[in-house]
């Protein structure tokens, strides 16, 4: 169900676990029905009926994967993309640490969002190529959403990266099949997501919004 939406904009019920395939999902926990975190409205849209959908955490009976009960399309989330990453120190110190002793080869990292990590590398030698829908910045990147950019892109990484993308994903296992086709022979795949043990022991509810699908956990 999608309240007071747009036409432009679509929406669906997610009814199997995104893990295990399981339909057997039950809803835990409810938030109500709201806007979209980072769609900000300008004058012109002030006419419009804000979105608003069901924000609920739904939990596998088989696997116990947290997941949400309604799907946004990613062009309602990501097309005017806002938050830029490289703003925080902290976040160019953990991206400059996670390259720390490793040889400079070939890098591929989804989800670049403003190319923090793209840029880091490539001061430190590496072949570093970014992919994301919304870049923000000068860099290297290929525009488009992953895995459906997989094909167009040439050669074998010896290192992708993923941070804070895994949990936005629909298809997760279309999107480690393709991060699979372009790994190089002993490549590496970095897959960085918030821990649900952690947001649950911790009561980070502001962890849930629309654009966080899945809620992972080891």
């Amino acid at each position: 169900m999608l309240l007071n939406a747009p036409p432009t904009i679509s929406t669906r019920r997610a009814l199997c676990c995104r893990a295990c395939g399981s339909a057997s999902l039950r809803p835990v926990f409810s938030l109500g029905a709201q806007p979209l975190a980072n769609r900000y409205l300008s004058e012109s849209t002030l006419t419009e009926p804000e979105l608003r959908v069901p924000l609920t955490l739904q939990r596998c009976a088989l696997c116990t994967l947290l997941q949400l009960t309604h799907v946004v399309a990613p062009e309602a989330l990501y097309a005017e993309y806002k938050f830029a990453s490289g703003v925080s120190v902290g976040w160019q110190r953990h991206c400059a640490a996670l390259l720390d002793g490793r040889a400079p080869k070939r890098l591929l990292d989804i989800a670049a969002n403003d190319g923090t990590l793209v840029r880091t590398a490539r001061t430190l030698g590496w072949d570093a190529l970014g992919v994301e829908p919304t870049p923000l910045g000068e860099y290297p990147v290929m525009r488009g959403y992953w895995p459906e950019v997989a094909a167009h892109i040439e050669g074998k990484f010896d290192l992708v990266v993923a941070q804070n993308v895994f949990g936005h994903v629909d298809d997760a296992l279309a999107f480690l099949q393709a991060i699979r086709d372009v790994l190089a022979p002993n490549g590496r795949c970095v897959i960085e997501c918030p821990d649900a043990v952690v947001m649950l022991s911790r009561v980070q509810y502001d962890q849930i919004y629309h654009e966080h699908l899945s809620y992972w956990s080891l």
